[in-house]
């Protein structure tokens, strides 16, 4: 009977509201308990003493003041974080393999995309690439963006889960002869940072670390599930695009044998769920 709220006849099952919300209000409650003989009285003291704080904020508008724990700024890394240099839109995030192998598919796609941005011949770009590399597991976008998992970091197998691994990102691909900015989607494997040696070869790249994104993108052809619904059955051979262009995490989900995506970039989600008609 515990588990079963009061307001289950408006919210509906318990599973729509409780999986989140109420496990979190425990997780605050339990941390008052410091009696084993007496946890109720504990709990009514935290909550009566929070309420107390509350009280006094609202009648003499000391809000800021009177907050047990400041938040966090938002630009500033957390213990689990890093931020890369050159990178200042982002912080990857552990866990991170600092002596992972990439494939020599990986590392043929990395040589030939900075050919397309500093030139010169992929077989000696690809001598100067580092083969052993750090394999980060997810990277958070500043400004309030999203915090985003690499699809190589093991899920804990939680059905209410996030995926986290869906993104929305943006490459140049070749349209009517020309190289433009695409908008796309997919799955993001790998957080790669190539540390590259001081060679003219790599032009701007010389010297600096290089983050690339490995992501398997979605079979559609450059539409922007922001402004229409999108969908798509498959997903295509990986890419490889630098870690400004992943954009923001995205979100999808399966129906009638295919994917449709939700992106909510513009501020808005454009699946629209409609109820079965009465029979």
């Amino acid at each position: 009977m515990l588990h079963i709220a009061f307001y289950i006849r408006t919210a509906g099952p318990e599973w729509v509201t409780w999986a989140f919300q109420v496990e979190r209000e425990n997780g605050f409650v339990k941390r008052g308990i410091t009696s084993k003989k007496k946890p109720w009285a504990n709990i009514d003291r935290r909550l009566l003493d929070f309420a107390l704080i509350d009280q006094v904020k609202y009648l003499y508008d000391v809000t800021e003041e009177l907050n047990i724990k400041p938040p966090r700024p938002e630009n500033e890394p957390t213990n689990t974080e890093r931020q890369i240099p050159g990178y200042p839109s982002c912080f990857v995030r552990t866990p991170c393999q600092k002596t992972f192998e990439p494939s020599k598919k990986t590392l043929g796609q990395v040589a030939y995309y900075l050919r397309d941005i500093v030139g010169g011949q992929p077989k000696n770009i690809l001598k100067l690439l580092p083969t052993t590399v750090p394999r980060w597991g997810g990277v958070r976008i500043l400004d309030k963006g999203d915090s985003i998992r690499a699809a190589w970091v093991p899920s804990n197998q939680d059905e209410d889960r996030r995926e986290a691994t869906f993104v929305r990102f943006e490459m140049e691909m070749e349209r009517e002869g020309e190289f433009a900015p695409t908008i796309c989607y997919g799955t993001l494997l790998e957080i790669l940072q190539f540390d590259l040696p001081e060679e003219r070869v790599l032009g701007s790249f010389a010297g600096r670390p290089l983050m690339i994104a490995v992501i398997t993108p979605a079979s559609i052809s450059g539409d922007d599930a922001s402004e229409e619904i999108i969908t798509y059955r498959r997903e295509l051979q990986q890419v490889v695009v630098e870690m400004t262009g992943v954009v923001a995490l995205a979100g999808r989900f399966k129906t009638q044998g295919h994917w449709v995506i939700l992106d909510r970039t513009n501020g808005a989600v454009r699946p629209e769920f409609v109820a079965a008609e009465p029979e």
